[in-house]
This record gives structure tokens, sequence and C-alpha cells, in this order.
């Protein structure tokens, strides 16, 4: 059995394991995409969460006009309207959640008390996204290093290419210094740039993750491209 299973792995076409590879990188598209107007049920949550950290690093505030959302941007604004009341209220999302039952949005309680929902606890709502608000999604490059001679950086990106598709390099002036910059990617998620570091690394170079706004990326190649 086991000699089977050795045969089987040793002749998988490398053309599949490369394709497995390139699915990291930032041509994905988000799982899930943003609806402009989404309605639901809405909760809150409140005192016991506060001074919390909430999904984006910040610490949750109840009298912060914020919200909790399963898959939308964090940064992003929305507007809320309680169907009962027809109040409504502007609030950021900040936060992951509800993961109650059919709830669509977790509001602060500052939010929940402009809608007149705090007794009550859940109020049926419309949500309506404001997407010019969203924040620019970042992408993660790995830099394998930077160098001033240009041959050198030249010599290290041939290296990598062996191993790895899209290598490419970048040029950076300081002052009055030109730094070649070798990188790989990009990726559109943080743990798997991290894990390609580690492995460049490994090979004896100092990598590091850098996220870079998508915009920049998609510009390629330019004349600092090569």
């Amino acid at each position: 059995m086991k000699h089977t299973l050795w045969f089987a792995v040793r002749h998988i076409p490398c053309s599949l394991i490369l394709l497995c590879f390139l699915s990291a990188f930032s041509s994905a598209q988000p799982s899930k995409s943003i609806p402009v107007v989404q309605y639901g049920v809405a909760s809150w949550y409140g005192e016991k969460f506060h001074g919390r950290q909430t999904a984006n690093g910040e610490m949750y505030n109840m009298f912060q006009l914020t919200a909790a959302h399963k898959f939308a941007p964090l940064g992003i604004h929305a507007i809320v309207t309680n169907l009962d009341s027809g109040r409504s209220v502007q609030v950021r999302i900040n936060d992951r959640g509800p993961f109650v039952g059919n709830r669509i949005l977790d509001l602060s309680y500052a939010s929940a008390r402009r809608l007149g929902m705090v007794k009550r606890g859940l109020a049926q709502v419309k949500v309506q996204f404001l997407l010019d608000t969203a924040p620019p999604v970042p992408i993660f490059i790995v830099q394998a290093g930077a160098y001033t001679a240009r041959d050198n950086a030249a010599r290290v990106q041939k290296a990598l290419a062996i191993r790895y598709p899209r290598v490419w390099i970048s040029v950076a002036r300081e002052g009055a210094q030109i730094f070649y910059r070798v990188r790989l990617g990009a990726f559109t998620d943080r743990t798997m740039a991290e894990r390609v570091a580690n492995r460049v690394q490994n090979l004896g170079y100092r990598a590091s993750v850098v996220p870079i706004p998508r915009a920049s990326y998609a510009l390629k190649p330019s004349a600092n491209q090569f």
C-alpha cells in the first residue's frame, strides 16, 4: 500500500502542483460580494463586550455607532433602518458576527438605542451598504531582499524564479540611492504570503511580507518593474 501511494504522489503532474500554488495569488475574488441592500434580523451587544478587541483590531466601544457583520468589508459604512419604527442610523462595520440563527447584524448599544430597539433586543432591519466607503483591500507581496546593485537583484530573481512564479524586481529611490527590490506575488491571503516568506528565508534570504494597495500592483508592468 505504501509503495502504491508513493508511486501516485511521484506521478502527480508538475503542472497540477504549480496550478495549486498559483491559486494563492491575487487573481482570486472575495468569496461573497457586498450586497447593496440586505434585509433581516438585527440584534445588539453591549457592556459584556465593552473594551474587548474587535475583528479589525480596535477596542469595542458600546457608545460608538458601529456594528458587526459576517462578511462585509471591515470599515465600510451602512445605513440601518428599523422597519418597525422607521428610525435610521449610519454605522461603521468593525467586527464579525452575529453567529446566532438568521441574524444579519449585531449593533452596538449606541446604534441600537438610536433605532429604539434596546429593550426589545431584536428588530427587522434594512441594511444599505455605502459601497463608496469601503476601504481599499490590500494585497501582500513577499520581498526577498533589496539591493543597490541591479546585477545582484537580477541574480536573486533568477534563482527564485526556478522555484516560484511571479518573481519581479521593483525599483525604489531613497534620496540619492536606488534600491532594486526582489519581490514575489502578490497574494490575497497574508497567511499564504507568510508561508512563502518562511520558505524563502530558509533559502538564505531576508524575506518579509509587505502589504500594498491593489491599485499599485495592478499598474504593473511599468517603467519601474522589469
